[in-house]
């Protein structure tokens, strides 16, 4: 196991390599850059402009450039932001953990709400319960994040006036940005479960526990939806990437502190130190959920063996 978890993360070096700099080629491409970003809030001259990009060293080869952010990765410096020369790890510590708060909120209410949905819909297949069940996965996967977060705000704050827009970083203000993140991916997790769970009730150890006279809640539970988990962690492991991607999206629109302002803000500005940052953290933090959950693998089935 060990010799496991060592190979993988040593994997994820020239992995998370190619995406600092295919992020950095990607932020490069984009038409203009910081000063020219500064230009519109400032109103520098020509020469200002040409001494602050030699100062900064936008006017140094690209892959000057490239290799200068590498050197400093290497020795654990992620830059300073181009706007009010932060250091990028202090503005990331500053805001990481609230993305994470909203990450793992949205992925509680997925595993909340997914998973006891789509064991009862196996559990009444073919029945008015499992074409309700059906109905609110196939709705939850065909809202968007936004948009629901935006009907939400309408309906708690603005009309109801129960829960707080913004400002309130308590439980009471992460309720609505949580189930905006997280209802689209409990759709997806109930289709998954009512469709695993579906397919393991008719294997024949099943049957042949439900022959011994078992209880079929001990049958569904004990056997059957324990072997029914694998491909369910598996989708949560990659739904996390989608819940952190999404969290960039649902602060902006709860206007909330988080990675996914800051991000936000540093593409408008071209600030690249503090993009590449972010994504780098994002991916990284990817990988070690994904390696969580090759582990968790070994736990829920013994027969799992790492070599």
């Amino acid at each position: 196991m060990s010799y496991y978890i060592l190979k993988r993360v040593a994997l994820t070096v020239p992995m998370l390599l190619g995406i600092v700099i295919l992020v950095f080629m990607m932020v490069k491409l984009i038409p203009g850059d910081a000063v020219s970003a500064m230009q519109g809030q400032l109103k520098l001259s020509a020469e200002q402009m040409a001494s602050i990009r030699h100062a900064l060293g936008l006017d140094q080869p690209l892959y000057v450039q490239l290799g200068n952010y590498l050197l400093g990765l290497a020795r654990g410096d992620l830059g300073r932001s181009l706007f009010g020369a932060r250091p990028v790890r202090e503005l990331i510590t500053a805001n990481l953990p609230a993305t994470i708060q909203l990450t793992i909120a949205g992925m509680l209410v997925a595993i909340v709400l997914g998973i006891p949905l789509g064991i009862f819909a196996a559990l009444r297949q073919n029945t008015a319960w499992d074409v309700g069940a059906t109905l609110v996965g196939l709705g939850g996967v065909s809202i968007p994040a936004f948009w629901l977060g935006l009907m939400l705000i309408q309906l708690f704050a603005v009309t109801l006036g129960w829960l707080p827009i913004t400002g309130d970083r308590g439980l009471r203000g992460l309720i609505m940005p949580a189930l905006a993140l997280g209802l689209a991916e409990a759709a997806i997790i109930t289709r998954l479960t009512r469709a695993t769970l579906v397919e393991v009730l008719r294997t024949d150890y099943v049957r042949t526990a439900r022959a011994k006279g078992l209880a079929d809640g001990g049958v569904v539970i004990g056997h059957a939806l324990r072997n029914a988990l694998l491909p369910i962690l598996t989708m949560i492991g990659m739904q996390f990437g989608s819940l952190f991607g999404g969290a960039v999206i649902i602060e902006n629109v709860f206007a909330r502190q988080g990675i996914g302002t800051l991000v936000t803000q540093a593409v408008i500005n071209r600030d690249f130190p503090v993009v590449q940052s972010c994504v780098l953290v994002a991916a990284a933090l990817y990988v070690l959920v994904n390696l969580l959950v090759d582990v968790l693998y070994a736990v829920i089935d013994p027969r799992i063996k790492y070599s």
